[in-house]
């Protein structure tokens, strides 16, 4: 694309959580990868003629087609994406053991890891990621490859060394000194690229695979170099335990590890946190520090769902991730639905709660008969345990729908990883992360006469997928497919 350009047709996007702006006919002056004007389409002559574009330097999008933001992708593992769509038949740490270690220590053989790789970027833009927090492993020669394939896909990526130096399956563990110098060594390489695109994430594997040396150094790192931080923390019942027996002195919490160590901070993204406490989402919230919500793969490994609107409320940033290979799902518009449902089985938890709850203390009140047991009418009331309709409505501010899904996927991630002034919107200022989404004669879903733009929009979320997706651009600059 030349340094100037302008795309013209409908724009939908989600600048504010929970909020939906439709631009009907509008027109994007692009120039040297940033939004520089966003006017009215029927005024595209002026407008061209002011920002010294030629007509046929105009991309016009067709009926049934519109811009949006592309998805930010807070939490992936590029090694594991080989066998995405399989093994999601253990909890979490025998997990590792079985699938995740073994194929990531395979990834010691760098031509090969530099085939999947590019495999994994070119799914990525074709779902409509533009931006990725991406785990490696802890081979530093394979990570470099992994930077190289976002980077030649002209994907914006941030990149992690793994670092771990107790814990892991034998032979794919560094010791201390070595996981912090070849850290570092990564750190230079990627600054040397010199390709703002491309950054690094300082990349402690989570607390049960890294002594508290280990993440003070990377946290010094991650200081000397500012970068992004990205983990895990309380994710299942089984890491909490894991945690809790290492690290007695501080009840087993990731939250007060972290935090010791340093690498609870601003540009700091922590995967899943199902098991935080409201305390411990208040103290990453004073930090900065945000969460990958992984929705689809904690239903698999999380043993307890995310409150999205409770973590936001305390003030924590949050945006979506879609876990590779522990979500088996690539497709960020996946990610999204997993979260509605997430919010709904919430809800629908909550209420079986407060029913149990309410049923166990009318039971209490009623009368017995003679042998001890009540009545079956009243058995039955309680097992079904219904919670008055008045009462209802109180559970409702734990839904989110699809509008707030798509915000945590665009601007949500955005704003976890320091880039909420660069991307994740389509505004003036902002680097023109776009995608051009394709809803006619869709083999994902029909579009009627009838539907308005807003219907197509979110049909496109709800249904549509990577035959949707006609063009992304990541700065400006189209994505090579």
């Amino acid at each position: 694309m030349p340094d100037s350009w302008g795309c013209r047709g409908n724009i939908v996007q989600t600048p504010e959580l929970g909020s939906l702006v439709i631009l009907p006919d509008a027109l994007v002056v692009v120039e040297e990868g940033r939004i520089a004007l966003i006017g009215a389409g029927q005024d595209e002559a002026q407008i061209c003629a002011a920002h010294g574009l030629s007509a046929d330097s105009v991309v016009k999008l067709e009926d049934g087609e519109f811009l949006c933001s592309g998805f930010v992708d807070l939490h992936v593992h590029a090694p594991q994406y080989s066998y995405a769509g399989t093994a999601t038949d253990r909890p979490l740490m025998s997990w590792l053991e079985a699938y995740a270690f073994p194929r990531e220590k395979a990834h010691a053989d760098t031509e090969a890891a530099s085939r999947e790789y590019r495999k994994l970027a070119a799914r990525l833009a074709a779902h409509g990621t533009t931006t990725a927090l991406v785990f490696g492993t802890m081979h530093r020669q394979a990570c470099q490859q992994l930077a190289l394939a976002l980077q030649s896909q002209g994907l914006r990526g941030f990149i992690g060394k793994v670092c771990m130096d107790r814990n892991s399956a034998e032979g794919y563990q560094e010791s201390t000194e070595v996981a912090l110098a070849e850290t570092e060594a990564f750190l230079d390489w990627i600054r040397g690229l010199g390709d703002e695109r491309i950054q690094a994430a300082v990349t402690p594997r989570f607390v049960p695979t890294c002594t508290p040396q280990l993440l003070a150094g990377l946290a010094q790192l991650a200081h000397k170099y500012d970068t992004a931080i990205q983990s895990h923390i309380s994710e299942s019942f089984d890491e909490v335990e894991f945690s809790q027996a290492l690290h007695p002195e501080a009840d087993g919490r990731d939250t007060r590890i972290f935090d010791a160590a340093g690498l609870l901070r601003h540009r700091a993204v922590m995967a899943h946190g199902t098991c935080l406490t409201s305390s411990e989402l208040r103290r990453m919230a004073q930090t900065g520090t945000a969460i990958a919500h992984c929705p689809l793969s904690n239903f698999f490994f999380g043993d307890r769902l995310l409150h999205v609107r409770h973590a936001r409320g305390l003030g924590v940033k949050v945006g979506l991730g879609t876990d590779v290979a522990g979500g088996y799902s690539p497709s960020m518009l996946n990610a999204m639905r997993s979260c509605v449902i997430t919010s709904r089985a919430l809800r629908m938890q909550q209420l079986a709660i407060c029913g149990k709850q309410q049923s166990s203390a009318a039971a209490r009140s009623r009368p017995m008969d003679l042998k001890g047991a009540r009545s079956q009418e009243a058995a039955t009331q309680e097992e079904i345990c219904v919670v008055p309709a008045a009462q209802r409505t109180k559970f409702d501010e734990t839904l989110l729908d699809w509008k707030a899904a798509f915000w945590l996927a665009t601007q949500g991630g955005a704003e976890a990883l320091g880039l909420g002034s660069t991307c994740g919107s389509l505004e003036v200022g902002k680097a023109f992360d776009a995608l051009r989404v394709d809803t006619r004669n869709s083999a994902a879903f029909d579009v009627f006469p009838a539907d308005s733009l807003m219907d197509a929009f979110q049909k496109f979320v709800n249904l549509g997928d990577d035959r949707n997706i006609r063009a992304a651009w990541v700065a400006g600059r189209l994505l090579r497919s």
